[in-house]
């Protein structure tokens, strides 16, 4: 729960500065963002880093929601309701960062999930039911 907490609040701040260090043209101006990569290379380099982790730390909360799912529909006594409501506090993460920038929270929220997703180890079900 402690390693849940700590990787949404580190993800949500990571985000947050990569936000706010991005730029934010709207709509989105790709040379706007090739000079802002010329011009200040630095500040550039933060935010891509600071992206990065969030990118990381919020498939780690997602892959720990998915899998307290699977475990809640299998009926497997490592569920834990805790760190499903703890893990679910990821949708209030858009709502707090909105009002930044839409475009950069979409990109890193999509892409957080999907690797949370492909990095989902439930493990195989190896019992066969087998009428003999």
């Amino acid at each position: 729960m402690k390693r849940l907490l700590l990787s949404l609040t580190l993800g949500t701040t990571s985000l947050y500065l990569a936000i706010r260090w991005l730029p934010s043209e709207q709509p989105i101006n790709t040379s706007y963002y090739f000079a802002d990569l010329i011009f200040n290379p630095i500040k550039f380099f933060a935010a891509a880093v600071a992206f990065l982790f969030a990118f990381l730390f919020l498939s780690n909360v997602f892959q720990a929601v998915f899998t307290e799912i699977y475990n809640l529909f299998k009926n497997r006594k490592s569920f834990s309701l805790v760190n499903l409501l703890f893990g679910l506090m990821i949708v209030f993460v858009p709502i707090l960062l909105m009002e930044y920038s839409v475009w950069t929270l979409y990109i890193n929220l999509i892409i957080a999930f999907i690797y949370g997703i492909f990095t989902l180890d439930v493990g195989r079900d190896t019992s066969i039911d087998r009428d003999n």
